[in-house]
């Protein structure tokens, strides 16, 4: 399904194509499955099911595929969306914090794969590192 990149053109310009047709993808298929299941399926729901579909890691994983309406539909056509949406059982609250003193409380890092290899970027790092180094 994986289709090589385009050699006339840049990388960003392909991700960028694929990017474009996969929203627009994504809306005509939010669309249909609303239309024949009765119930609101939304863009979410179906990239939810793409990714338990296709066993990705993240929707990221998508931009490197050139899947069409036509394809996701027929893949997702017996998929139970309701099953793939979080569910809160319930909330708990505590009195005192289990996080030791001195810990950050807010890290803002993300998780890329490229060619295979998992890297972890965290906010203000110009490289990332690899997943396995930590």
């Amino acid at each position: 399904m994986s289709k090589p990149f385009d050699l006339d053109r840049t990388p960003f310009e392909v991700l960028d194509r694929r990017l474009s047709a996969l929203n627009r993808s994504l809306d005509k298929c939010s669309v249909a499955f609303t239309a024949s299941q009765g119930n609101t399926i939304t863009r979410r729901d179906i990239e939810n099911g793409l990714v338990a579909a296709l066993h990705l890691d993240e929707i990221f994983d998508l931009l490197h595929r050139d899947i069409t309406t036509e394809e996701i539909l027929a893949l997702l056509a017996d998929v139970d969306f309701h099953r793939l949406r979080s569910v809160t059982l319930c909330d708990i609250a505590l009195d005192e914090g289990v996080l030791p003193d001195g810990l950050p409380l807010y890290v803002q890092e993300a998780d890329v794969r490229l060619n295979g290899n998992k890297w972890c970027g965290f906010r203000g790092m110009s490289i990332g590192i690899p997943k396995s180094c930590r």
